[in-house]
């Protein structure tokens, strides 16, 4: 039997009946219809073609495309499996033979979702929504208006690169901005080149479009960054790289470091005068992921491992001691994400595609590392992915280190 099929009909019966509800008062309904284990599939099977289907009233195509954000709402965007259908689903409701008058609702809803404006839907109905649109639409200016490359030599460039990267820093960029963004960020080598470093925007603001922009933009500025800036200015990628959340996003912004081949810019990095940030070694070979373990990634497994412990005593002390932790809970996940990066960090080592984070890494560093990840295995082990980790590094422990460089 189809495992979907009892919960179609549920499903489309309570959303045709909740029209004039609150988004925010749908998804709790929709959660308690449904249970976990079978959410996605309904939302791939249900919700997903109810946003497709222009037969479908406008009410029911905005509850379907705010449910199937609803569902991942706790993950940055680039976690979501859904992302590429908003996108698509944008493009065809704007294309040449959209009618705007009528669709503008369902636009904006889809924008609001991309644009991380989805919590300020849940106070409004889809009837609300329709009705009359109840977010600002116009807080900033368009991209479509920015006109990079016209003025003189990149300076236009470095304005609109400076312009966006200030947004980011106080909300999360749409898609058209995030483009431009990642068009342009070359030109910020001219910035920086301009300013001390540890006063150079967007350095100070990094923190905030971290937070905002998990994912590739997050990637990207902090690559660029650390490629560009100083010994000062990388002492702030590094420290919000050993702060991050234990979160998906963070580890994923971690393992797109540590596979970054781009060689560092020894023209900045030169003008440093801290021993410890500078770059070290053969500077002309040192590269955005071998930086990046050195400075942070020791101090980030540690951080990561205490986090995990004060959410555990946190879920204790809010329960009964003697209950275990919840594999679905946050320090469940945390657990689980964690226990992947360091699987991977221990599977990658060596290799020589994917472990360009160890070239030139000996074997103290490696026991540093080691250390952690085993105590943090061996401490969980009753768990899967610690249990797998565990015996990865066990096997690894009973043959010479083979570390590159």
């Amino acid at each position: 039997m189809d495992p979907v099929e009892p919960y179609t009909k549920p499903v489309q019966e309570f959303l045709s009946g909740t029209t004039s509800s609150s988004l925010s008062d749908i998804a709790g309904g929709f959660t308690q219809i449904v249970p976990d284990h079978v959410q996605f599939q309904v939302a791939l099977n249900v919700l997903l073609p109810m946003t497709r289907t222009t037969s479908s009233a406008e009410e029911l195509r905005i509850q379907a495309i705010y449910l199937l954000w609803y569902l991942y709402r706790n993950h940055s965007l680039d976690m979501n499996p859904f992302k590429g259908a908003f996108q698509d689903l944008l493009r065809e409701e704007t294309g040449p033979l959209s009618k705007p008058a009528e669709v503008a609702p369902l636009i904006l809803t889809v924008q609001a979702v991309l644009g991380g404006k989805g919590f300020d839907l849940a106070p409004y109905s889809p009837q609300a929504l329709i009705t009359k649109w109840p977010l600002s639409t116009t807080s900033r200016p368009l991209v479509s208006s920015i006109r990079p490359g016209t003025g003189g030599p990149g300076q236009d460039n470095i304005q609109v690169v400076d312009q966006l990267l200030r947004q980011a820093s106080e909300d999360v960029l749409n898609l058209s901005e995030q483009r431009v963004l990642l068009k342009l960020l070359p030109t910020l080598t001219a910035s920086l080149a301009t300013k001390p470093q540890e006063d150079a925007f967007p350095i100070t603001h990094l923190p905030k479009i971290v937070t905002n922009n998990p994912g590739t933009i997050s990637y990207h500025v902090m690559s660029c960054i650390i490629v560009l800036a100083d010994g000062q200015g990388r002492d702030v990628c590094w420290g919000v790289l050993t702060s991050l959340p234990v979160t998906l996003s963070s580890f994923d912004l971690w393992t797109r470091l540590l596979a970054d081949s781009t060689v560092l810019d020894t023209s900045y990095s030169a003008q440093s005068t801290d021993e410890t940030t500078s770059t070290p070694g053969d500077s002309g070979m040192e590269t955005v992921a071998s930086i990046t373990r050195k400075m942070a990634l020791a101090l980030f497994l540690a951080h990561c491992e205490s986090t995990i412990e004060s959410m555990l005593l946190e879920e204790r002390s809010m329960e009964n001691r003697n209950v275990d932790i919840d594999p679905e809970g946050s320090c469940g996940l945390a657990l689980q994400h964690f226990a992947r990066f360091g699987l991977a960090l221990v599977r990658s080592k060596g290799d020589i595609r994917r472990g360009v984070w160890s070239i030139g890494m000996d074997k103290e560093e490696w026991f540093g590392i080691t250390t952690v990840l085993q105590d943090f295995a061996l401490r969980f082990v009753r768990f899967e992915g610690p249990c797998e980790l565990y015996r990865a590094l066990t096997r690894g422990s009973q043959k010479e280190p083979d570390l590159g460089g």
